[in-house]
């Protein structure tokens, strides 16, 4: 992940983080390691959907992905770090906006 940063990459998470065992520590420390404006999260749809408990309560539970996980994906991230999921989302929407320059339609 370091040598991704060091030439200029971002690092990028799915809902599939959540799959896996101990993502929780796993995501902190690639976190610890990684500038948080380096960070972007996606859906990956229709692959890689959060497991159901993480999904926000009251949001559709489903066996694929779509871009609309990505709110549910960014806050079980923030709690895993300690912080607010409104700072987080705001953080990697800019790290995007960064990476993909919406400015040209």
């Amino acid at each position: 992940a370091e040598r991704l940063v060091k030439a200029g990459g971002y690092l990028s998470f799915s809902g599939g983080v959540a799959r896996r065992p101990k993502w929780e520590t796993r995501l902190v420390e690639i976190a610890s390691r990684v500038p948080i404006e380096r960070i972007l999260v996606e859906s990956d749809a229709p692959d890689q959907a959060l497991p159901r408990e993480r999904l926000i309560p009251g949001t559709q539970s489903q066996d694929t992905s779509s871009p609309a996980d990505i709110p549910d994906l960014v806050e079980a991230m923030a709690h895993a770090l300690g912080m607010p999921s409104e700072e987080l989302g705001e953080i990697t929407a800019n790290n995007a906006k960064r990476v993909f320059d919406f400015s040209h339609h």
